[in-house]
């Protein structure tokens, strides 16, 4: 059964821009992480990426376990990845490392269709996030600079309006 390109990168822990630069180098040029990969070539680019990247490092070369691996060690704790505030679909299949088909499938689960350049509120990506065991950290943007304080009037008195000048009512002569 043929195997996404995507899928694969999610296997080994890999955002799809890695795992499709990984695949340029071992030779399988031209995919892109919606290409399908037949049960032979998967096969052979998992003990490719294996042999390339096992060892201490894991499959993936970050310190976390390889697929497949010793099942009763305990994993690493998944780093959070950040996600700016008002983040399309497209953009956050790609900040979690998985095709925006899936998020779609997430969003149709939780009763929204959504296409993949509308925008997400904050909360739906964290439940979408959560749903696909990602763990996110949502960016938090700097405090706008606090405005000029506005002119206050002396404690108890009045304050002077500036004078408004109107056209005269009537017509006017025009040189």
């Amino acid at each position: 059964m043929p195997i996404k390109v995507y899928e694969l990168a999610r296997e080994f822990k890999m955002s799809n821009t890695e795992a499709v630069k990984a695949l340029g180098e071992l030779g399988f040029k031209g995919l892109g992480p919606s290409s399908d990969l037949e049960d032979a070539q998967a096969t052979t680019i998992r003990e490719q990426l294996s042999a390339r990247n096992g060892g201490a490092n894991g499959a993936n070369g970050s310190g976390t376990a390889a697929p497949g691996g010793d099942a009763g060690a305990p994993s690493a704790p998944a780093e959070a990845i950040e996600i700016p505030g008002n983040i399309t679909i497209k953009d956050l299949a790609d900040k979690l490392g998985v095709g925006a088909n899936e998020i779609q499938k997430v969003l149709m689960g939780m009763g929204v269709l959504a296409a993949l350049n509308q925008r997400l509120a904050p909360d739906a990506v964290l439940r979408i996030a959560q749903k696909l065991g990602k763990t996110v950290r949502m960016a938090t943007a700097a405090p706008a600079p606090a405005a000029a304080p506005a002119a206050t009037a002396p404690a108890g008195g009045p304050v002077a309006a500036t004078p408004v000048k109107t056209a005269p009512a009537g017509p006017t002569a025009r040189p």
